[in-house]
């Protein structure tokens, strides 16, 4: 062997580096979807200690109105409770939306790298226009 790649064998390793980009351009976006997921399986449990809350507070209004403070004082008590566990929640929710943002600005990049890469690529096939984006 010359030690000199050949056409073919530059090809292939280019077509492979193609795969590797999408192959990563998928994983990148699986990782998108993740964190939306875990965003919106936060969001329903905000939801759901927020309504717990505001179901003992409307149990404290009935307990005040049939002169049971003793009862409201529980009820507050416990809503403000809730009210405690739902902000814990909405702080945890706000860290994968930021996760998303940032993960689709570094795919953004990406995108702009593989499309030079395949442009290059289209080059190497001898196509005309490859240096240009358009």
């Amino acid at each position: 062997m010359s030690g000199k790649p050949t056409v073919k064998n530059e090809l292939t390793e280019e077509l492979m580096e193609a795969v590797s980009i999408l192959s990563n351009f998928s994983s990148d976006i699986d990782a998108v979807i993740s964190n939306l997921n875990i965003n919106e399986t936060l969001d329903h449990e905000n939801d759901r200690l927020r309504n717990e809350a505001v179901g003992f507070f409307l149990d404290s209004l009935e307990a005040y109105n049939a002169k049971d403070y003793e009862g409201m004082q529980k009820f507050i008590h416990a809503g403000i409770q809730k009210m405690h566990q739902q902000a814990e929640i909405d702080f945890k929710d706000d860290k994968p939306r930021v996760d998303v943002r940032i993960k689709l600005s570094e795919v953004r990049c990406k995108a702009v790298f593989n499309q030079g890469s395949i442009l290059k690529l289209i080059g190497k096939l001898g196509g005309r226009n490859a240096g240009s984006s358009r």
